[in-house]
């Protein structure tokens, strides 16, 4: 190294700006001390002043390390509210679903809000020809047509799946129409494409008759089903598994354990003076344990088991003994299973508030858990409780129209 390297290597802000004034090339500089402190030189001589950053004693142009800042994730605990509910987690988002239309072009949406979301609310609505989509959502051309709710706390799972079943079915409105009805299919086809397109515009009809199946259970998946409890209060149900899991007088682990050894030959691992199961190797066994089935019911109720059980009841009572209906515990795990027994199945309770009486009959028939009620209260005002069918005439239908007839004798009088 020699001296105008050694200079550099231990070079103070003085000695850089003598290097500057005695014209130290630009390249030896980068060499020795490094781009930012070659910047600095250069600049100290330009502006004659000190450098902002002084090269200290001993650089030799590398960087110096940064602190490592180690961030700590940010976890909080779940917040839980008075009721013990943790926040973020809603069950009755989804016991209200409100359906709104269009007054003039007939336009349906749906939702779980009072007040229409455009950008959810777009994503409903179909592209049916130039000019056949508004522009904008105006407040004054949309109303609420109808309100589902769900009174029996905490369906918002229910009233999720019914407003899925609802968006599906409109879109298949929108999309297959003419698939069953070859007439309307030419119909259509024979229209101009914005005749054709406000047509198509105009659910509400189809909603309706949508809201009366969906509700009624229709559907694929649908969540409307329940287990009837009330019917099955004075009897009691067993679910059977297949093998023997659950039938060995043991305990838990010991069963499982001389399960696998002598049922299914699989080889159960011991270590530390404990056994562990191989769970991997029972995978199959678990697929085949979730595979349940439902025992035919004891206690009759169709005729011909009715007529069954007192043949047997003639026969024991023949034997000097006494028939009983046997009672097994319910296992209300498997609740999955027993809703697809017909006689052990119900629906959910819904109540749908109308904007207008006449509405409803756009639908052919209504299912038996559905209660109507007329009138849609503004924010803040009390829902009503009466429902149509206890409501008078009086109030549904036009006074002028509830006029009594004048009796035949009158007119043949007058005449």
């Amino acid at each position: 190294m020699n001296s105008l390297q050694h200079a550099i290597a231990g070079a103070t802000p003085a000695t850089c700006r003598q290097l500057a004034m005695a014209g130290a090339s630009k390249v030896s500089v980068t060499r020795m001390i490094g781009v930012r402190q070659a910047h600095v030189v250069r600049r100290t001589a330009m502006r004659g002043g000190e450098p902002d950053l002084a090269i200290e004693a001993g650089y030799t142009g590398e960087k110096k390390p940064m602190p490592v800042r180690i961030r700590r994730p940010n976890v909080k605990k779940p917040a839980v509210d008075e009721e013990g509910r943790v926040h973020g987690h809603f069950p009755e988002h989804g016991t209200k679903i409100w359906i709104h239309n269009h007054i003039y072009d007939g336009h349906v949406m749906l939702g779980f809000h009072r007040v229409i979301d455009s950008n959810k609310g777009y994503r409903q609505m179909p592209y049916t020809g130039k000019k056949n989509v508004p522009a904008k959502l105006r407040k004054d051309y949309w109303r609420p047509m109808a309100v589902i709710e769900f009174p029996d706390g905490g369906l918002g799972e229910v009233g999720r799946s019914v407003y899925q079943k609802l968006r599906e079915f409109k879109k298949r409105h929108e999309l297959e129409w003419g698939r069953e009805n070859e007439e309307e299919e030419y119909r259509l086809l024979n229209m101009s494409r914005r005749e054709r397109g406000k047509v198509l515009n105009d659910q509400r009809a189809n909603v309706i008759a949508d809201m009366a199946a969906v509700l009624g259970g229709i559907g694929k998946g649908n969540k409307m089903w329940m287990v009837d409890w009330d019917h099955l209060q004075d009897k009691e149900v067993m679910i059977h598994k297949p093998g023997t899991r659950l039938t060995l007088p043991l305990k838990e682990d010991q069963q499982l354990t001389d399960m696998l050894k002598l049922k299914f030959g699989i080889s159960v691992m011991e270590g530390g003076g404990k056994k562990f199961v191989d769970w991997q190797a029972i995978k199959d066994m678990d697929v085949k344990v979730k595979k349940t089935t439902v025992t035919e019911e004891i206690i009759p109720e169709t005729e011909e088991e009715k007529a069954k059980w007192a043949a047997k009841c003639v026969t024991a009572a023949a034997q000097g003994t006494q028939m009983r209906p046997k009672k097994i515990r319910i296992n209300k795990n498997y609740t999955h299973e027993m809703e697809k027994i017909e006689q052990w199945k119900a629906l959910h309770k819904a109540k749908i508030y109308w904007a207008e009486e006449q509405a409803r009959f756009n639908a052919k028939e209504w299912p038996e858990n559905v209660e109507h009620v007329l009138g849609i209260p503004k924010l803040g005002e009390k829902w009503p409780e009466a429902a149509l069918d206890s409501v008078p005439a009086e109030e549904l239908v036009a006074p002028e129209l509830l006029a009594e007839p004048v009796p035949e004798a009158a007119t043949e009088a007058k005449a």
